[in-house]
């Protein structure tokens, strides 16, 4: 009944082409029910509350009725709109289909608003070069731009991924010549190392020291034990000695 309701030449209504009202007994037809049930379940859809009739019987939906009165508003707002803007010279051209489909209910118009181009990040490129503002501040952190450019240069032409994307090279750059006073020059070739203390190196002389200590005390151990049996040995020959001499006192005596 609603599919019949949605293709009628009214929209939501009950209704033929030629504008007459359906019956129960045509909608029984109509759907292939007995006309016997078809008014009861008419009866009941109206005992509920369900159903809605016009004065002369017609049955209708009330949303799908007042969501084509939607859609019909918007139609006519919009073409207005258009017609307007063509008045004024705008070449916006209107729709020759008078289909109301393409018009969602409870549609709005929303204002085109420009938006501001958002920069993005990029990665270095290839005709970056140093500004006379880097010479000037590497001049003043007195350090040479070109040997730092050279590094930097490299760094992030090498570097994959998002450590290579950046918004302000120049900026970047400049960050850059700033940061180098962090670092400390070895070899005279510029390289830039971190002026810290390796915990690996430390780590290092700590096992050495140990390995150290253990060899001078093993070796001290080794030689006390020596000194030991030594000392041993001689008071074992001082007490052969002295048996021997019992002994022989012993057998002169005899």
């Amino acid at each position: 009944m609603l599919s019949l309701m949605f293709d009628s030449v009214r929209r939501g209504y009950l209704k033929l082409n030629n504008g007459n009202v359906v019956t129960a007994e045509l909608l029984a037809r109509m759907t292939g029910n007995s006309t016997d049930d078809t008014s009861h379940w008419l009866q009941e859809l109206d005992y509920s509350g369900v159903l809605s009739r016009t004065d002369d019987g017609c049955i209708y939906n009330r949303r799908m009725v007042k969501e084509q009165a939607e859609r019909t508003k918007n139609y006519e707002r919009v073409t207005k709109h258009r017609c307007n803007a063509n008045e004024t010279g705008d070449e916006t051209p209107i729709s020759n289909s008078n289909s109301l489909s393409e018009f969602d209910v409870g549609s709005k118009e929303s204002k085109s608003k420009t938006k501001p181009s958002r920069k993005k990040a990029c990665r270095l490129p290839q005709d970056f070069i140093p500004q006379p503002e880097h010479y000037e501040l590497a001049k003043s952190l007195e350090i040479n731009c070109e040997m730092e450019y050279q590094k930097f240069r490299d760094y992030y032409l090498g570097i994959a991924g998002p450590k290579g994307l950046k918004l302000d090279w120049p900026a970047t750059l400049r960050n850059w010549l700033r940061n180098s006073i962090n670092y400390q020059k070895g070899g005279g070739n510029g390289t830039r190392q971190t002026v810290r203390t390796s915990a690996a190196a430390t780590r290092q002389a700590n096992t050495q020291q140990a390995i150290i200590n253990s060899i001078t005390n093993l070796s001290r151990s080794r030689d006390g034990d020596y000194c030991g049996e030594q000392q041993d040995g001689n008071n074992a020959g001082i007490e052969r000695r002295n048996l021997q001499a019992v002994r022989g006192t012993s057998a002169g005596g005899n």
